[in-house]
């Protein structure tokens, strides 16, 4: 079923919910370019469906229909947007699930410092402003745009946008997070998953664990990048859902 909701700016956020009539909430947020639609997202509801939760699908502003303008993106708007939606189904359920991609798993760590989720499911997670060794030319150049280079055409020295509308907002508003300061706050029971080819998502993973109080697994997933809907990537998700959940 599709739900609009609406966050504190009044934007339309687009949603998928699939109820079981349970009283347990499933939230899974795709990356950042990324949006509900995608069949590897249509795949883990239904996976997550067949468990018995309620499961909602999310897109953030500014992704898939969900209304928003690119060039406001930030975490902070990313994390308000999440916490309007929180709101919206707080009082229908005893308790809460989380699962999320690459920038949607950090929009779930940092939630996990004010909502206690039972299991939260990060994949690919990191804190771009603490991990990403860019060169100083590309994030000059990222800052002169307004909006992320287009990495290849860099590489050969051309400067122009990617077709991500990556604002340098969004790193910005980064910089006033540490791994430390959050995860000292986290209390849910919390699954890191990366591939080994992520070599950078992989050592932020192994920061991000150090850093935890709360009961917690990390795992790295063999000859996987970053991507989601790589086969090897969702077979083991769904074998790390069905076997704890």
């Amino acid at each position: 079923m599709d739900v609009i909701i609406k966050n504190k700016n009044e934007e339309k956020l687009s949603c998928i919910l699939k109820s079981n009539n349970s009283d347990k909430l499933f939230f899974i947020i795709p990356g950042e370019g990324e949006n509900k639609n995608q069949r590897v997202y249509r795949k883990i509801l239904k996976i997550v469906s067949e468990l018995g939760y309620d499961v909602l699908v999310c897109d953030l502003s500014a992704m898939g229909k969900s209304e928003g303008n690119p060039s406001e993106n930030s975490l902070d708007k990313r994390l308000s947007d999440f916490i309007s939606i929180y709101d919206n189904f707080k009082k229908d359920y005893s308790g809460f699930y989380f699962l999320g991609f690459s920038f949607g798993a950090l929009v779930g760590l940092v939630a996990s410092t004010k909502i206690n989720f039972e299991k939260q499911f990060l994949l690919s997670c990191a804190l771009f402003s603490e991990n990403r060794k860019a060169p100083k030319g590309f994030l000059d150049a990222w800052k002169k745009l307004g909006t992320l280079p287009d990495w290849k055409a860099f590489q050969k020295g051309i400067v122009k946008p990617a077709k991500q509308k990556l604002s340098f907002k969004f790193v910005k508003s980064l910089q006033k997070y540490k791994i430390s300061n959050i995860c000292k706050k986290v209390k849910s029971e919390t699954f890191l998953i990366c591939g080994d080819k992520e070599e950078l998502f992989k050592k932020q993973n192994k920061q991000i664990y150090d850093s935890l109080n709360s009961k917690k697994q990390i795992k790295t997933i063999k000859n996987v990048n970053h991507n989601i809907g790589d086969k090897d990537y969702f077979n083991f998700i769904e074998a790390v859902l069905r076997k704890n959940l």
